[in-house]
């Protein structure tokens, strides 16, 4: 619905709802906001199920060098969700015209948060496949 919305905004009614977060009228206040939610979702959400990994399976040096990875990159991600915001207090036109050809700097700040979260969970898929793989083939482990 958004998509088309972007496409052919005369096609819709004022306060239409253009899917589950927005309106026509509300856009503005959801896209400005993304920033701080990308931020609350790595401090509240992704960094410490990373740092919870410990307790899942994961042995305390591969949780350690992951959260410290994940760190890194959450760092440069708060610097650029506090770039967006500041940029979107001016207004979101620029960021809507982007949007509109297809590129969003605000969506990539959704898309690097992810990539976090999802780096980790290959650390944690590949370690948990090799602790199975030496369960079952203890040989594996001899040198």
């Amino acid at each position: 619905m958004k998509r088309e919305y972007l496409k052919n905004p005369s096609h819709f009614y004022k306060g239409q709802t253009l899917g589950h977060c927005c309106t026509t009228d509300d856009k503005a206040v959801w896209i400005k906001s993304i920033p701080a939610q990308v931020a609350e979702l790595l401090g509240y959400n992704i960094l410490p199920a990373i740092a919870a990994l410990t307790n899942n399976g994961l042995s305390k040096r591969d949780t350690e060098a992951t959260l410290a990875i994940a760190n890194g990159m959450a760092k440069a991600l708060l610097k650029d969700c506090e770039r967006q915001e500041n940029r979107l207090k001016g207004g979101i036109s620029a960021e809507y015209n982007m949007m509109k050809t297809g590129y969003s700097e605000v969506h990539g700040l959704l898309v690097e948060a992810d990539r976090i979260a999802e780096d980790a969970l290959q650390v944690f898929e590949y370690a948990s496949k090799k602790s199975l793989a030496y369960a079952r083939y203890p040989q594996l482990g001899e040198n």
